[in-house]
């Protein structure tokens, strides 16, 4: 014979199981919760005449998760960001388990952004620095804004895209964290990659002999005129200034920074062209002879940004062609590096 309730007393009723509970409510408990560790407060209750219950026990579907307490509500953690869950409460006692309740309606679990991902930083434009980043999760509540913040401590609040121009000293190094919003709190990236910051070289470096045709890729031997390097902090002389081949091209930056070419003669004032950066390069004009320097190696440091801030025309009567090659082709007093033979 089982065990029932009906006519017997209240004081009989205190030796029977719990009656199935009932919840009363489900609250998504999001404030500050990190992303993936969300929290919902579950409210519940026993019917009237009801023995009493010892501990209960809530789980969500779906995952499984539980809390178990003595009272009303519990918390049930460790649930997913921008995940509906449903529960159910089962309630005890020393002589038994409840019928698990009906499952409570549905509550969608919010919690801090994840951390913005793919952070990063470059410099190619003088006294700026890119940084940018891949937009996280929201955790189910919009992202409202991000602020990037510098390792030499500006911070730069209310961004609402994924990218931002930092002004910074050129010739600083730092790094960056960026840090998402929204209204249940916030969450910071991993720093990004330490960058130092492009230098702006004076006005001279600008003229026609920055203008490196591709013959700098080949044939090997030959590196290109070294008005065509410019890296932070090389005070070439003004002299630099040598003369293209009208038709020779040029490699200018085209969309999304790549490399692109003009002939020398479309080149405009106010246009970017690439430049190589030559490690071993004098960093003041008295140190550098164009007759004389030299270097062993001629480490090639990478490639940089030039904006070309000056433009000449002149009338050359002869010209040089290395290799027969029409694209490297320059008048007879145009500087260029080449790699002596042993």
């Amino acid at each position: 014979m089982s065990k029932r309730t009906g006519k017997k007393s209240a004081q009989q009723n205190d030796w029977l199981e719990p009656f199935k509970p009932i919840i009363d409510s489900v609250t998504d408990v999001g404030t500050n919760r990190l992303y993936n560790n969300g929290a919902v407060s579950v409210a519940f209750s026993l019917p009237a005449g009801s023995p009493p219950a010892t501990s209960y026990t809530v789980t969500s579907s779906p995952g499984g998760f539980t809390a178990t307490g003595a009272a009303s509500p519990l918390l049930v953690e460790s649930l997913a960001s921008n995940t509906g869950y449903t529960f159910t409460v089962v309630a005890s006692n020393n002589y038994g388990n409840s019928v698990s309740s009906d499952p409570s309606s549905s509550v969608t679990v919010t919690t801090v952004p994840q951390a913005p991902q793919s952070a990063s930083v470059t410099s190619t434009v003088a006294d700026r620095d890119d940084v940018s980043w891949s937009e996280p999760a929201n955790g189910g509540k919009s992202i409202t804004s991000y602020t990037v913040t510098s390792s030499d401590g500006p911070s730069y609040p209310n961004i609402t895209s994924t990218s931002y121009q930092v002004s910074e000293s050129g010739g600083t190094t730092q790094s960056y964290t960026i840090v998402a919003i929204n209204a249940n709190g916030t969450s910071a990236s991993a720093s990004t990659n330490s960058i130092t910051t492009y230098f702006s070289p004076p006005s001279f470096f600008s003229p026609p002999g920055f203008f490196a045709p591709p013959g700098f890729f080949a044939p090997p031997g030959f590196f290109s005129p070294p008005g065509f390097f410019s890296p932070p902090g090389f005070f070439g002389p003004p002299y630099f200034s040598k003369c293209l081949h009208d038709d020779t091209p040029v490699t200018v930056v085209g969309p999304n920074d790549s490399i692109d070419y003009k002939a020398a003669k479309d080149v405009q004032e106010g246009d970017w062209i690439w430049a190589v950066d030559i490690t071993e390069l004098p960093s003041d004009e008295a140190a550098y002879s164009s007759l004389f320097w030299s270097s062993p190696t001629a480490t090639m440091n990478g490639m940089v940004k030039t904006q070309v801030i000056n433009k000449y025309t002149s009338l050359a009567e002869e010209t040089i062609t290395i290799n027969n090659n029409p694209a490297s082709r320059f008048t007879k007093d145009h500087p260029m590096f080449v790699t002596r033979m042993a």
